[in-house]
């Protein structure tokens, strides 16, 4: 059984619609591209560390944008301490686990390779995975979603669409 809490520090994560899956993935990350603080587990067993993300019902962004029923749960920055304080009590933990607020994030879709398997011979984690394929989705402040249109920018001779 997971026995600690911890704070998984991400720059994205990736989701897809309920019913595509990961064939029509997005990143999802803070539009100021700080790091995301993603609620976690963490135990030791028999000398090997087993950490597991804690899931909730999802954002508005992914639920109206990219038609995702659940994210992983983000830890406001108010209340890390609590989450990591194993002697918090349940009541206070229970108030974290929620929806959260979609306005700071943005869902860029990106290219399929994304979701193939890292493999030695064929790696998945080269940049150009993490280009837009499409425009990217944010919520307004009246809960609406936006599209926001990516500009290919050239930075040292080569194309950039972030």
């Amino acid at each position: 059984a997971m026995k600690y809490r911890c704070i998984i520090p991400v720059s994205y994560f990736v989701e897809g619609p309920k019913v595509a899956k990961l064939s029509e993935p997005y990143i999802i990350r803070r539009i100021d591209k700080a790091p995301i603080p993603l609620a976690g587990f963490f135990s030791w067993i028999e000398g090997v560390k087993h950490v597991a993300i804690i899931t909730t019902p999802a954002s508005d962004l992914l639920l109206k944008g990219v038609g995702h029923h659940r994210s992983p749960m983000i830890v406001d920055e108010d209340n890390e301490g609590l989450w990591l304080d194993q002697q918090a009590p349940k009541e206070e933990l229970e108030q974290l686990f929620g929806r959260f607020d979609s306005k700071p994030f943005e869902a860029v879709a990106v290219s399929k390779k994304i979701s193939s398997p890292n493999r030695s011979d064929r790696p998945n984690s080269s940049k150009d995975m993490l280009n837009p394929v499409g425009d990217t989705m944010r919520m307004n402040s009246k809960g609406e979603i936006t599209y926001v249109q990516n500009e290919i920018k050239t930075e040292g001779g080569q194309a950039s669409l972030f």
